[in-house]
């Protein structure tokens, strides 16, 4: 492994240190910085030589996304980016969003995930081996919540599909918690016809009632439909290592 120089940015203390005495004994000549701020290992980084940056997503002052794309836009492309986190969080983010998300992380110049509980001599062989042959690598666990996520809005879209345009608009009113009045001013139509799209999309969608209505839109988050675009095409799993 060529590059000696890491930076450790976490708001745990104690992960922080843990992490370091582990690099020390994996590379005894590292040179480790360690930080609980994006700001601060932003500044840490502007004029620092190649350094190996694992960042947890929740940092102070600034996100650790935020601080890989920074330090990218800034020109400093001779760092090596890697995204750390829990894995509630992982299990928790990549439902619906899974393949829009990775998207934004490489965006940001972030080439290698892992989850902090997969930090470990095995994941960094891996982890070096990625870095020194130029692809990318994600930690098992990522990469398993991340083929289940992109299965599952596959499912989605194929469902919003059957929809026409008018029934996902009252779709989305529906998820923003509206009422039939609240939804007939929004659509500019009468209130008894709210009751015909809501059941078209519930005979469309296969469901039996408002509640499993109400289900199917908490469980992909339809709450931001109008915004949501098109899924990335990206399957990392096939650039994997």
């Amino acid at each position: 492994m060529k590059i000696n120089n890491w930076l450790v940015a976490d708001r745990c203390h104690f992960y922080r240190k843990g992490f370091i005495d582990f690099i020390k004994q994996y590379q005894f000549n590292a040179c480790v910085i360690q930080t609980s701020s994006g700001k601060e290992a932003l500044n840490n980084l502007i004029a620092a030589p190649p350094t190996i940056v694992i960042a947890n997503i929740d940092l102070e002052k600034m996100d650790g996304v935020e601080l890989f794309r920074t330090v990218l836009h800034r020109g400093t492309k001779h760092h090596t980016f890697v995204f750390v986190s829990e894995i509630h969080w992982i299990e928790n983010t990549y439902s619906r969003y899974a393949n829009m998300v990775l998207w934004h992380l490489k965006e940001a110049g972030i080439n290698f995930i892992s989850s902090k509980e997969e930090l470990d001599e095995e994941t960094l062989n891996h982890l070096f081996n990625s870095i020194e042959n130029n692809k990318i690598f994600i930690s098992s666990a990522i990469l398993q919540s991340y083929n289940k996520a992109f299965k599952d809005n596959g499912f989605f879209e194929n469902k919003l599909l059957i929809l026409a345009e008018r029934e996902r608009e009252y779709l989305l009113h529906f998820a923003n918690h509206k009422s039939q009045h609240e939804i007939a001013a929004a659509m500019h139509i009468e209130a008894t016809t709210v009751n015909s799209y809501r059941e078209r999309v519930l005979k469309k969608l296969a469901l039996n009632s408002i509640d499993e209505l109400k289900c199917f839109c908490s469980m992909y988050h339809l709450y931001n439909l109008n915004n949501y675009p098109p899924p990335y095409k990206i399957k990392w799993s096939d650039e994997c290592v």
